[in-house]
């Protein structure tokens, strides 16, 4: 609604209110003139209320409310028989402050038996009511204060104010009366004071309480609390009090709009009811915001509101881009973790089946050879290289060792241990990077356990806990170890971490030394490594 017709509405608005008052001024049973001056200005209040609400986008639906209440109240002056059709109007108004609508069953009970009693008060003569009345919409504004906040919960436990008080005064007024402490003049007087009271201040807070500021307040505090679990769409929502509203994102592969559930967002035709503003980031538009144009809202609320929306946008459009990244920088670290142990393993398989055998060969030759002289000697340089050919190969992978998976081969590793030791593993097969990472754990701490530990037993086990293996090695010995720059430790401890594990090493309360192992499992990497070998393989 344009301004100028905003302000021809209200020139009409005081111009019944004014026609209204000097009617009922003219011809107002009432002989009493302080009575009807105050009568007059409840009246009054109403019609500038509504003024007041009409220059408000968000509260027409109040300004013709209290338009309404001041018509019937003028109506009810000179007309005795509804002088409590205004009462419907009220509880209409307070049911559904600040924004007018009927949202939920509970105020649709409340405003229809509001509407009822007020129509039925003077055929059937009812009379003390309004106290209950009021004090049932003052309950259901609370209610409704409480399922809501920011700017609507304040608005809301404004209007369960209001209608609890005018609940209070009415009940005092009709108590007072009916006991004769206080005379009809009088009380009609308390109650026309607490009517324009009541009406100046929800209509001064709808035009001069900050409800735009408070709004956008509230929708930049919820855009930056990740902690919340509502969508940007419901949060938008909410500023613009308008729950239509829907947000289109941008698809830059195929064209179009989807919604935060993936589905199509359709741009509404022309007279369709619907209101498209589109939102941009960095100069190109990322997104559209369908509101229902049946809904005002104020404008700078809703430019405010679409700077929001942008701003929101493009940050999830940049942290959508960084995590992209990362989970290709993922991707890119673990295929170079699979060449790594592919190549070892090749390595491993090309001295166990070249170098060595041959020289397992001429080992055997020698053996049974008595010609050439020397042969013990020979026979010790032989040995001596096969044990270190034997070492560097174990070092690149123990692929012999877990041909029957990671339990076996833990206790095969236990057993050979100097110092007496148990181990437990998992059942079945798991992907050959991480059962190679646990085997290598439990062969170093094992190592160190002999070289260092002074130790009289130990243990070595690994177990499956929170999608993580967890790999242990115990010792009761003197403890101390650290992973010093250049040792085994901090090797393996690179190891670990190039999987997108840990490794702490720790000394036991009870003596020795616990080192834990926590590795990630992903079942991808078993097949994808297996490929990988059986192609360099071929």
């Amino acid at each position: 609604m344009s301004k100028a017709r905003v302000r021809m509405i209200s020139g009409v608005m005081l111009a019944i209110g004014a026609l209204m008052a000097w009617l009922e001024w003219q011809a107002s049973p009432n002989a009493d003139p302080t009575v009807l001056a105050f009568d007059v200005a409840v009246g009054l209040t109403f019609f500038s209320a509504a003024v007041i609400a009409l220059g408000v986008p968000t509260a027409r639906r109040i300004a013709y409310l209290e338009l309404a209440a001041g018509v019937a109240w003028f109506a009810g002056a000179l007309v005795p028989a509804a002088s409590a059709l205004y009462l419907g109007f009220l509880v209409h108004l307070l049911a559904t402050f600040p924004n007018g609508r009927l949202e939920r069953p509970v105020q649709r009970v409340v405003v229809a038996t509001g509407y009822g009693l007020a129509l039925a008060a003077s055929p059937l003569g009812l009379a003390g009511f309004e106290p209950a009345l009021l004090a049932t919409v003052a309950a259901t504004a609370l209610v409704r204060a409480s399922a809501t906040a920011g700017p609507l919960r304040r608005g809301r436990l404004g209007a369960a104010v209001v209608a609890a008080t005018m609940a209070v005064a009415f009940a005092l007024v009709t108590t007072g009366v009916a006991a004769g402490s206080m005379d009809v003049a009088t009380a009609r007087m308390v109650l026309a004071a607490v009517l324009i009271v009541s009406t100046a201040v929800l209509a001064i807070d709808l035009r001069w309480g900050g409800w735009s500021r408070d709004a956008l307040t509230r929708l930049v505090i919820d855009l930056g609390d990740r902690a919340e679990a509502t969508t940007l769409r419901d949060r938008l929502a909410g500023a613009l009090d308008d729950p239509t509203l829907v947000i289109g994102y941008g698809r830059d592969d195929e064209g179009g709009y989807i919604d935060d559930d993936g589905r199509p967002v359709e741009v509404p035709a022309a007279g369709a009811g619907r209101i498209a503003v589109p939102l941009r980031s960095a100069g190109l538009e990322v997104g559209i915001l369908l509101r229902d144009e049946r809904h005002p809202i104020d404008p700078v609320l809703a430019d405010g509101v679409a700077a929001a929306a942008e701003l929101a946008l493009g940050n999830a459009r940049l942290h959508a881009a960084t995590r992209r990244q990362l989970s290709d920088l993922e991707a890119s670290r673990e295929r170079l973790i699979d060449a790594a142990e592919s190549e070892r393993q090749r390595i491993r398989r090309e001295l166990d089946d070249g170098a060595l055998r041959r020289l397992a060969g001429v080992r055997s030759a020698l053996l049974a050879s008595t010609a050439i002289p020397g042969p013990e000697s020979l026979l010790e340089h032989a040995d001596s290289v096969m044990q270190q050919l034997e070492e560097l190969s174990d070092g690149l992978g123990p692929e012999t060792a877990l041909e029957g998976g990671l339990g076996p081969a833990l206790q095969g590793l236990a057993a050979k241990c100097s110092v007496p030791a148990v181990a437990s593993g998992p059942v079945g097969r798991l992907p050959p990077l991480l059962e190679a990472t646990a085997y290598f754990v439990c062969s170093e701490g094992l190592a160190n356990v002999v070289k260092h530990a002074q130790a009289t037993q130990a243990s070595i086990g690994a177990h499956e806990r929170g999608g993580r293996m967890i790999v242990e090695v115990l010792d009761d010995g003197i403890g101390g170890a650290t992973a010093s720059p250049g040792s085994g430790l901090d090797g393996l401890r690179q190891r670990v971490e190039s999987t997108g594990g840990r490794l702490t090493i720790e000394d036991r309360p009870e003596g020795g030394t616990r080192l834990l192992a926590e590795l990630p499992i992903d079942r991808r990497a078993g097949p994808r490594l297996a490929t990988d070998l059986a192609g360099r393989t071929a």
